[in-house]
């Protein structure tokens, strides 16, 4: 896996992208940078790899989604557009 990923993305690239890409745990929902950042430790990715690899496959989706809770009643609802 890191092979393939050093292939798409050289270190070079790398080394540029992951510290503007880290610092995106600023302006992310807490629950998801948390999420991105256990990857990386887990993986031992660097932290922005792992967030441009996660927003490429969000991109590149032929589809979109979305969850929401609405308070008051704490109704979860999550929506998806299958376009091809």
């Amino acid at each position: 896996m890191i092979a393939w990923i050093n292939s798409v993305f050289p270190p070079a690239l790398q080394k540029l992208v992951d510290p503007i890409l880290a610092k995106l745990g600023d302006v992310l929902p807490a629950e998801f940078y948390n999420e991105l950042k256990g990857v990386a430790q887990g993986s031992g990715i660097d932290l922005g790899l792992v967030v441009l690899l996660n927003l490429i496959y969000d991109v590149s989706a032929t589809c979109t989604s979305i969850v929401g809770t609405f308070n008051p009643v704490a109704v979860t609802c999550a929506a998806r557009d299958l376009r091809q």
